[in-house]
């Protein structure tokens, strides 16, 4: 997971703009949609997402476009 990746959480898609350094708890991924508006998001809710067919999860390249 990279600063740039695309996210979608609830049908929406978010750019990943910024994460907490590792040891900060809880650890937050910071995300952008396409109107500029901000969110944050636990990292561990991320992760768990990406892994499952949760409504958050990532995005490959080929889904983004």
């Amino acid at each position: 997971m990279d600063i740039g990746d695309i996210v979608r959480l609830e049908g929406r898609r978010y750019s990943i703009r910024g994460l907490d350094p590792d040891g900060v708890e809880p650890r937050l991924v910071y995300l952008e949609d396409a109107k500029g508006r901000t969110i944050s998001v636990p990292f561990a809710e991320l992760l768990r997402a990406a892994l499952s067919a949760a409504p958050l999860h990532l995005v490959d390249d080929e889904e983004a476009t």
